[in-house]
């Protein structure tokens, strides 16, 4: 796989699975755009919750972030240069067609390697 698929992120860990379904968030945000929590990042802001690094900020629908307390662990979404915070009813929503995307993908796989198995069957179990 090339660098575009193969993307770390710092704070996270691979996500190239969003790289490869750009079209789903898209789609997800001009839908969901007037309802959807921007996020602006900055480090000087008072946080709220140092598990999330997410703090109220003082215009409507937008929260301020600490990016350097990690990744947030809360569900987002980054679009067009924009980061936006997702509510629970939203994120069960993207996340349906997202597994939607996977189990497609996955059933067109010839060949799965053993440790990516293991992954699978934790996160199955967990469910």
């Amino acid at each position: 796989m090339d660098s575009l698929h193969m993307l770390e992120l710092k704070n996270g860990g691979r996500r190239d699975f969003w790289i490869s379904h750009v079209a789903l968030v898209e789609r997800f945000v001009q839908t969901h755009l007037k309802e959807l929590t921007k996020v602006q990042t900055d480090p000087q802001q008072r946080t709220i919750g140092a598990e999330t690094g997410v703090a109220a900020g003082a215009a409507a629908r937008v929260l301020m972030w600490d990016p350097t307390r990690g990744g947030m662990r809360t569900p987002h979404l980054h679009y067009g240069g924009e980061l936006y915070v997702m509510s629970e009813p939203q994120w069960a929503e993207l996340s349906k067609a997202a597994v939607s995307a996977m189990t497609e993908r996955m059933t067109k796989a010839q060949r799965v390697g053993f440790d990516t198995v293991m992954q699978l069957s934790d996160v199955v179990a967990g469910m």
